[in-house]
């Protein structure tokens, strides 16, 4: 793996780093003229189930396949449980006060920018902790 400003890059679909990523590959036939698109399919499928990661309770559909054994996936798991976590937790709390008109809406807004944040890490390939929350998140056992 390299790191670039800290951050994790996730090797291409656990390919050696001598051959050309699966990018380069794809729609392509190698010798025994077999095509090299289920490379790119499974690759896709990685980052689909990381995203759904972020989507609140979607959470649970790569906690119940077999994708969660993947690291890149397992860590993506452990930001969104977080970031549910706190979500409710936070909803909870601003329901409860007598600001709840202000913090209600202010506490979704962040609970999307810090959701947005994880996809964007999903799609460049990084498994970068989410800010404030994701130091902690990778205490959690999946």
């Amino acid at each position: 793996m390299t790191e670039e400003n800290n951050d994790q890059q996730v090797p291409e679909a656990d390919t050696p780093k001598d051959e050309p990523s699966p990018e380069s590959q794809e729609g392509q036939e190698d010798e025994e003229g077999e095509s090299n698109q289920g490379t790119t399919e499974v690759k896709e499928e990685i980052n689909v189930m990381a995203v759904l990661c972020y989507l609140a309770i979607l959470i649970v559909v790569p906690l119940l396949t077999d994708h969660r054994e993947q690291e890149f996936v397992r860590f993506h798991i452990k930001q969104g449980l977080m970031l549910l976590i706190t979500g409710v937790v936070a909803m909870f709390i601003g329901a409860i006060t007598i600001f709840e008109e202000l913090l209600i809406p202010v506490i979704a807004v962040a609970w999307i920018v810090f959701a947005a944040i994880g996809v964007v890490n999903v799609i460049r390939n990084q498994k970068k902790p989410l800010p404030l929350i994701g130091e902690v998140a990778q205490r959690f056992k999946v």
